[in-house]
């Protein structure tokens, strides 16, 4: 009987080879996509909430206080948390929703304040008052129109924040920190604060277009913009900066008009590299939903998955033509969240019914759940 012998060519090796090369790529394309789901939305009360967050993550409370701005962030197991801004309406609500995930009379690490709108500062007042602050960060934006009767400066910032004992003020900004400075949160490298801005006085004029700013939009220009990093994951805050003019339309060349300080970040974006990388997971709106923030350039530089926007009906914010804006980047309706809930001046906006937290490992957002007192 003979023997047969099979003979294999170079050629069948290489088919062999690659086909289990792509059998390696679709078994890894398969154990991403189950390892990898979208997170769970899930509507919970305020004491349901305090118990379910996992405190091995990183949260952040987008807290509904109308047409303000209110954000609450705790990194992994509590070692370190952030305050920013706090709203100007009913702060003693703002509170108990913080008391909730940690008890009163502990420490903020850190407390920042965008700008001084009073719907921004206001409710900070409430957070010092029933927390011991560690240290405060502020632009340093000054003017003589910038409170009605000195309130900011005399209230908040002598009254209340310089009797603060112990408090590290900060305040202008870029006297400790610098534009592409990277600050470690909770003393480790995966979590961080990358500041965009730190600018402290505006223009009256815009550079480019020569549009002219009155005290309410410089005050908004002055804005901090940072990111806060969690290794693969990224918020951006960015107060209520200007990028458009409000009256122009999304149609022709108004979709993508960009100016002011959003056309400076995109600028530093996209000519200093990763230094001012506005790439994030998530992107605090700018301004409420305002028409006159959020223009394209700055929308598609930023390229979010998420968009958060905490806003009221009181100023008719957001507008129709920045959810228009928001759409043609390509974040899906479904991932736009809303502390107003879409509701207009016909319907009471009842306040903290829709606070939002996103929960996150750092490597996808994990749970976002909307928090209602």
């Amino acid at each position: 009987m003979k023997n047969f012998k099979i003979k294999t060519s170079k050629t069948d090796i290489a088919d062999v080879n690659m086909k289990k090369l792509i059998s390696g790529i679709i078994l890894i394309v398969l154990i991403a996509a189950v390892s990898y789901a979208e997170p769970q939305i899930t509507s919970v009360n305020l004491t349901e909430a305090a118990t379910v967050l996992d405190v091995t993550r990183l949260r952040v409370h987008f807290i509904d206080v109308g047409t303000g701005l209110a954000v609450f962030i705790q990194t992994p197991n509590n070692h370190k948390q952030i305050f920013i801004d706090g709203g100007k309406e009913e702060t003693d609500k703002m509170v108990n929703y913080v008391n909730q995930f940690y008890p009163k009379d502990s420490v903020i690490d850190l407390a920042i304040v965008t700008h001084a709108d009073s719907d921004h500062f206001y409710g900070m007042m409430k957070i010092f008052d029933k927390y011991d602050v560690k240290e405060l960060w502020y632009s340093g934006y000054d003017s003589d129109d910038l409170t009605p009767n000195g309130f900011w400066k005399k209230n908040f910032l002598t009254n209340r924040v310089g009797a603060e004992v112990g408090c590290m003020i900060k305040i202008p900004l870029n006297n400790w920190k610098k534009a592409g400075d990277v600050v470690p949160i909770d003393g480790l490298d995966d979590i961080k604060l990358l500041l965009l801005n730190t600018d402290s006085q505006p223009p009256q004029r815009d550079p480019v277009s020569n549009r002219r700013f009155d005290e309410s939009l410089r005050r908004n220009n002055a804005s901090l913009v940072f990111k806060l990093i969690y290794k693969n994951i990224s918020f951006l805050f960015t107060g209520d900066i200007n990028g458009r003019d409000l009256e122009t339309s999304n149609t022709g060349k108004g979709l993508y008009e960009c100016d002011s300080e959003e056309l400076e970040l995109v600028s530093r974006h996209l000519y200093s590299g990763l230094q001012f990388n506005l790439k994030a997971t998530v992107l605090q709106v700018p301004h409420h939903g305002g028409n006159g923030s959020s223009s394209m350039p700055f929308l598609t530089a930023i390229n979010p998955e998420y968009a958060m926007i905490s806003a009221g009906f009181d100023y008719g914010h957001p507008s129709e033509d920045t959810m228009h804006r928001l759409s043609e980047a390509g974040i899906s309706e479904s991932k736009i969240f809303r502390t107003d809930d879409g509701e207009t001046e016909s319907v009471e906006d009842e306040i903290f019914d829709d606070s939002f937290v996103f929960e996150t490992d750092g490597l996808n957002i994990n749970r976002i759940f909307r928090v209602s007192m």
